[in-house]
């Protein structure tokens, strides 16, 4: 992913104060956007070696303070969540329905 671009929706994420969208939702930590780099630096080893061109991810505000990681081209879509404190990320993905789904935990030792 390209890292300026990653740098500045971080930036912008952690700038959001809690209850920024008047609806009580927290606002973002730096150890939940530090843990999200680390799963998507680990997911785009696994795609590379996989072989399997997802093309650039979304890095994005999800529910309760935690962060999705979002992939998403003609073939195949995959999104992880990642959330605060030490609970593992989740992730779910297929291929536009047609028969193929994935979906589960994972988490990476620090």
């Amino acid at each position: 992913m390209d890292k300026k671009k990653l740098d500045e929706q971080i930036q912008y994420m952690l700038s959001l104060e809690d209850d920024f969208d008047g609806e009580g939702s927290p606002g973002y930590k730096k150890e939940t956007t530090e843990k999200a780099k680390r799963y998507l630096t680990y997911m785009e080893k696994e795609l590379k070696e996989k072989k399997l061109d997802m093309g650039e991810p979304n890095f994005m505000m999800g529910p309760y303070g935690s962060v999705d990681i979002h992939w998403k081209n003609k073939n195949y879509e995959l999104l992880f969540n990642v959330p605060v404190g030490d609970k593992p990320a989740t992730y779910w993905g297929d291929n536009h329905g047609k028969g193929w789904i994935m979906k589960g935990e994972i988490l990476l030792e620090e």
